[in-house]
């Protein structure tokens, strides 16, 4: 009797004791990061010297269709994209993009000079 006592005590702590590792385990793994290259669409407002949003972030491989908008002609220039895009006043310029490098870019008027916003690509 007594040792079937013992037999179901040492089942129950062993059970016990697999379920507490398997708990550890499943807090304690690494943070494993989604790999899939995501599809975006921004659309951009320029009124002025202003964009809205003045800040668009994605992720280093991912990909994004810009729909861009302004109230007056000028060249939107994504730096070390080297990429140009042309918008007329009050018409929708469209412009797809991959993100290839990580890092954060600046959004310019090129006709103006002037700084638009900026893209932050974070690393994969």
């Amino acid at each position: 009797m007594e040792s079937k006592r013992f037999f179901d005590r040492t089942v129950i702590i062993s059970i016990i004791g697999f379920a507490a590792i398997i708990g550890i385990f499943i807090i304690l793994r690494p943070f494993e990061r989604s790999t899939v290259a995501k599809k975006h669409t921004f659309v951009l407002t320029i009124h002025g010297d202003t964009m809205k949003p003045s800040t668009v972030k994605v992720r280093q491989g991912d990909f994004a269709l810009f729909k861009v908008r302004a109230d007056h002609a000028l060249t939107l220039r994504f730096h070390d994209y080297a990429v140009d895009l042309d918008v007329a006043p009050h018409k929708t310029a469209y412009l797809s993009v991959k993100f290839i490098d990580a890092g954060s870019f600046e959004l310019e008027d090129v006709d103006t000079g002037r700084r638009l916003g900026t893209l932050i690509v974070k690393p994969i």
